[in-house]
């Protein structure tokens, strides 16, 4: 029998946003693999509190946003997300591949016909740790 891996807290944001995030062998996330020192570059949402339109696009069902799965979202996007919702109070996030210091992020909305697209671009150039 395998053992299903750890279950890291629902994370809960200063405005009372909630999301599962998850990642392990288990779950839709890149890697798909257990350990203590994976860094994930897509990781799994799950069950978010209140409908998000920065990772609709990524749900298994598109007609029950709160009550679904969305794998693979990229690291950058689940701060993004984090970020609008005011920053995390509790809970706990897989190591994931973003700037130590990511800059702060633009999110520009558009709509063209009944489709809302967003953008997502950094203020300034990207941190990201390089190996020495």
């Amino acid at each position: 029998m395998v053992t299903p891996p750890y279950r890291r807290k629902t994370i809960i944001c200063k405005d009372g946003f909630k999301m599962s995030v998850q990642a392990s062998s288990f779950h839709y996330s890149t890697p798909r693999m257990d350990g203590s020192n994976i860094i994930y570059s897509s990781v799994e949402i799950g069950f978010p509190s209140k409908e998000e339109k920065m990772i609709a696009v990524y749900a298994e069902n598109q007609s029950d946003l709160l009550n679904t799965v969305y794998p693979y979202v990229p690291a950058l996007m689940v701060v993004a997300v984090i970020n609008k919702h005011g920053g995390i109070i509790s809970g706990e996030l897989p190591e994931l591949a973003v700037p130590r210091q990511p800059k702060p992020i633009n999110i520009e909305e558009y709509t063209n016909g009944n489709h809302t697209y967003m953008s997502f671009s950094f203020n300034g150039e990207d941190n990201f740790d390089e190996e020495e």
